[in-house]
């Protein structure tokens, strides 16, 4: 009898001591499970800082870059706003049939010339080329920065800026070798200023100008308004 229950205890410690094996395996397997996923969680921790670091960066750049493309369209609304008001100074001697003076040579020679938009996107175009636009992690943000470069932008440049210089190269510069000298850059003096008093295609040709001038004026000032739009989103998601 004594020697049975020494043998069932010693089977008992046996299962006993191969039980604690057991248990301190799969211990150390799940405090090395623990430890690879807070390996990999902290790496992805610092993947995403760094992203977000490169993030910043961009957004700052785009956000210069806009900020000196406003500054140039405000430039350019100062001219439009000049030169249409120049353009219904002629018109208006036109029409009340004025007697020419001197200063209104160089007013003629603005019908010429107006200020293209020059725009700075270089950030946006090397972050589409190199990071691609999906590091902006705001789709908000996204949506908007996207927008003002590939079709605000463009409708600009592409539709208005070609539309002055069609204009310009088909009707302005004819109209002024036609009915002026040149004397200097913006200084031009009419061949015969009675004639042009009479002249209803030069009074045609004034309106249109202004016209013209004036649809530049308000596709710059909606340029300027979404600019800034995007400058305070993007601002807002810096901070």
């Amino acid at each position: 009898m004594i020697k049975i229950f020494r043998n069932f205890r010693s089977k008992l410690l046996g299962q006993n001591k191969s039980s604690k094996y057991l248990i301190y395996a799969i211990g150390e397997i799940i405090l090395v499970v623990i430890g690879i996923l807070i390996a990999l969680q902290i790496n992805i921790w610092n993947e995403n800082r760094k992203q977000l670091k490169v993030e910043k960066i961009i957004l700052n750049d785009i956000k210069n870059d806009l900020i000196q493309t406003k500054e140039d369209l405000l430039n350019n609304e100062m001219s439009h706003k000049k030169q249409i008001l120049i353009y219904k100074q002629l018109l208006s001697n036109i029409e009340t049939t004025k007697i020419y003076h001197d200063s209104l040579s160089t007013k003629f020679g603005e019908l010429i010339y107006w200020d293209s938009p020059y725009l700075t996107t270089a950030s946006y175009e090397n972050l589409k080329l190199d990071k691609g636009i999906d590091i902006i992690s705001s789709e908000g943000l996204k949506k908007k920065i996207v927008d003002l470069h590939e079709r605000t932008f463009q409708i600009l440049i592409g539709d208005v800026e070609r539309e002055e210089w069609i204009y310009t190269e088909n009707v302005s510069r004819p109209n002024l070798f036609k009915y002026f000298y040149f004397i200097s850059r913006k200084k031009v003096e009419p061949k015969d200023y009675n004639e042009l008093l009479k002249n209803p295609d030069y009074s045609s040709f004034l309106y249109f100008t202004i016209e013209l001038r004036e649809r530049s004026l308000e596709a710059t000032q909606a340029n300027i308004s979404e600019i800034q739009d995007v400058i305070d989103a993007i601002s807002k998601e810096l901070n």
